[in-house]
């Protein structure tokens, strides 16, 4: 598929030069006799140097970064032309690949100093501008190719964390994470290597849990001010045995003044025990990697962030100990909090699990809330309390739920078949509060926030729909065990489904 592109793109381009018209007297005795990209097999390598050769030897004068140009997509005429009488304009040069051009005799090559971008197309520009003996061109000629995926070319070294051209970079650095565009060996050698003012950081690589992520621990301070490249030594090869491509820019960051003194801290914390799960939220005063750890079952973020939100799944009414942990990009140690008894939860298991805010009948006797029963016992429903953000407070009346049950909490005015939205699937349990219908005056339409409580406020479920927007009949179900944000999401079927899974 990419190659029946390329060739397409490549007639094209030929169609358009020829399209010019020919040059007069002889000038036309010069060629572009063949290129490294005519009938390639396959897409052209990210890293692979591109070569051209004319019918007779290249004045070398004639050939530098704006006359002969590889540019990302298609080279529309109005490039062409401009490439043949400069300049071209900013949003033309933003598409130019990096390269730099040698000539040999009658060959050219363009190789690139970064790697060109994977899958994608690009045409290679000889302006006729370039000249051979004192003649020139006839016509601009182009060839259009696309490259292969990144992962195919020569292994190329990018930054994670720092990302490249980061600024003021702590001096008491942890690690610097780096990514490998494809599998290598020799980096835990310590050929990777971090170049800064003084020459090399003292630090050594260790393999982290992704294909090709490595980290360079650092064992010192880094120099305020100063700017450090990531440098991929000869002896890292691919499974090849070539050595990584040769970046003529390294990737790299600055390093500002400041040291980090203390572990973050953590505050705004809310630990929430619902759903089956413990939900903790809290903030740190800097970016950081944050865990929780129930008893010894640990989760932690992959990213650093300021906002952090994670859960595990809890026993009902079980009580358990929880801690929670901030680790930011510094060597100061992770923040830990002491050992806490998970706040009191429900010894129900009973979930929310779907809500229908805007039914395509009566509204809002028509809207409903679905529960499930996730556990392997009956469960009672009597005593329950349904609030919502709008101060309703519903106690629900006596019902049962079989394993694996499904109920829907509905108001009075509730038709179990109206003929507008599905009806119940059969033995859903109905269970019908005091009054007309949910909320004050029924479920917010593009946004409710719900809870499902004991009579003394333990949490049973929660359920929130802020944000999303439902079509008529369309309800909103949950996602994600736990309740975290993002464990609602609209029905895929733009329809409801009460009582069915």
């Amino acid at each position: 598929m990419r190659r029946s592109i390329a060739h397409a793109a490549r007639v094209l381009m030929t169609v358009v030069a020829m399209m010019a018209g020919p040059s007069c007297g002889a000038s036309a005795t010069v060629a572009l006799v063949s290129s490294s990209l005519d009938d390639q097999p396959d897409a052209v390598s990210p890293t692979a140097a591109i070569t051209i050769v004319l019918s007779a030897p290249v004045d070398a004068a004639s050939v530098d970064d704006t006359s002969v140009l590889v540019v990302r997509g298609v080279a529309d005429s109005g490039l062409v032309d401009r490439a043949d009488k400069p300049p071209l304009d900013p949003a033309e040069i933003a598409r130019l690949a990096a390269g730099a051009l040698a000539v040999d005799g009658a060959t050219i090559t363009f190789t690139p100093t970064a790697p060109l971008e994977g899958t994608t197309l690009y045409t290679l520009v000889v302006s006729g501008r370039v000249t051979a003996g004192g003649v020139a061109l006839p016509r601009p000629a182009l060839r259009a190719f696309t490259t292969a995926p990144s992962s195919e070319g020569a292994a190329v070294f990018s930054l994670v964390d720092p990302l490249d051209g980061a600024r003021l970079v702590i001096r008491n650095l942890r690690q610097v994470d780096v990514l490998a565009s494809r599998s290598v060996s020799g980096v835990l050698d310590g050929d990777l290597i971090l170049r800064g003012p003084l020459g090399d950081a003292p630090a050594h690589a260790v393999a982290r849990d992704c294909e090709g992520c490595w980290s360079l621990v650092l064992d010192g301070l880094l120099e305020p001010g100063g700017r450090y490249a990531l440098i991929a030594g000869p002896g890292i090869v691919d499974d090849s045995g070539a050595p990584p491509f040769a970046i003529a820019t390294p990737p790299s960051f600055s390093v500002g003044d400041a040291r980090r003194t203390h572990p973050p801290l953590l505050s705004a914390i809310d630990v929430l025990p619902s759903s089956g799960c413990l939900v903790a939220r809290f903030e740190t005063d800097v970016a950081a990697v944050a865990s929780l750890c129930l008893d010894d079952d640990c989760v932690s973020e992959r990213a650093r962030l300021s906002h952090h939100e994670l859960a595990r799944p809890l026993a009902a009414g079980g009580a358990a100990q929880y801690t929670l942990g901030a680790l930011d990009e510094s060597t100061q140690p992770a923040a830990i909090t002491p050992r806490a008894p998970v706040p009191a939860s429900s010894p129900r298991q009973l979930t929310l699990t779907e809500v229908l805010t805007r039914p395509r009948g009566d509204s809002p006797a028509q809207q409903f809330v679905e529960v499930w029963n996730r556990g392997p016992a009956v469960e009672s429903l009597g005593g329950l309390h349904l609030l919502d953000d709008s101060g309703a407070d519903d106690e629900l009346p006596e019902a049962t739920l079989a394993p694996g049950g499904y109920a829907l909490i509905v108001g009075s005015d509730w038709q179990p078949d109206d003929g507008f939205d599905p009806a119940p699937a059969p033995g859903t349990v109905i269970v019908t509060i005091a009054r007309s219908h949910l909320g004050v005056r029924g479920l917010h339409v593009n946004g409710a926030e719900l809870a499902l409580d004991e009579a003394d406020g333990r949490p049973v479920s929660r359920s929130s729909t802020m944000g999303l927007r439902p079509a008529r009949g369309q309800s909103v179900r949950r996602v994600e065990r736990c309740d975290v944000s993002g464990a609602w999401a609209l029905s895929s079927d733009a329809t409801s489904s009460p009582g069915a899974p």
